[in-house]
């Protein structure tokens, strides 16, 4: 058997916010799952939605010794590095000024004491410096990558956006545009917070985490990324509605 390694944001983990039983449930459909099955994979997940690229890196470099394989996904510069904790909810991240104004909206119910209103405020700003950043966060993104590969040349690693230009698979934020695409919805937040945790893991349905698996298989035999083709007239098992039930 395999020991692997993983790191990376929520397109490498079990759905957020779910009972633990049920993101359990949902992580079977994952291509990381798949890949174990086919493979005879040991995988330790470091993966945490929200996380920054510094999270990843972080934990490489205290785990990535105890594996046989590392895998690392590569998520969007530029996230904070650290969890919340507020007087109402412990231990969440925020990861851009849009998501925080979003998550002070919907917790409009909640009593804010000061500390809570300071600490939201101080990370708003943090944001809004760090948007003027772009070229340094992106600098320090290819700085810690750069050391991954370094330290274990073995490690496979993907990106979520096109950030990254070293890393040439296809951008899994866009696997996922694709999706919705196909599904007949629109990104956005709202369809994001729906998704069912029973089907949807890392926000993919079962239908595509089987060819992102298939994807990532040829990667490892072959030793470069295919061209990434999503079928047109791919068949869903379930509907839209199933698939994010809460949209």
């Amino acid at each position: 058997m395999i020991n692997v390694g993983v790191y990376g944001d929520s397109f490498g983990a079990p759905t957020l916010g779910a009972p633990v039983s049920v993101a359990a449930q949902g992580f079977k459909h994952h291509w990381l799952t798949k890949l174990s099955e086919i493979l005879n994979w040991n995988i330790t997940n470091h993966s945490a939605s929200g996380s920054s690229v510094y999270e990843a890196y972080r934990n490489f470099l205290i785990y990535n010794e105890n594996y046989d394989l590392n895998i690392v996904i590569i998520t969007i510069s530029g996230r904070h590095n650290n969890t919340i904790d507020l007087s109402f909810e412990k231990n969440f991240r925020i990861t851009s000024e849009h998501h925080l104004r979003d998550y002070i909206e919907r917790n409009a119910h909640q009593v804010f004491t000061r500390e809570d209103t300071e600490l939201l405020r101080d990370l708003e700003g943090w944001y809004r410096i760090n948007q003027n950043d772009y070229q340094y966060n992106i600098s320090m993104t290819k700085l810690m990558h750069n050391d991954m590969k370094h330290l274990r040349p073995d490690t496979l690693f993907l990106r979520v956006n096109a950030e990254l230009e070293s890393i040439d698979n296809y951008p899994l934020f866009q696997v996922y545009a694709d999706q919705s695409k196909l599904l007949g919805k629109r990104y956005d937040d709202s369809f994001l917070k729906a998704e069912n945790p029973l089907l949807i893991s890392g926000h993919f349905t079962p239908e595509i985490h089987e060819l992102v698996a298939d994807y990532v298989l040829d990667r490892i035999n072959t030793g470069v990324w295919p061209e990434w083709n999503l079928p047109d007239d791919i068949k869903f098992n379930h509907s839209p509605e199933e698939y994010y039930n809460n949209y």
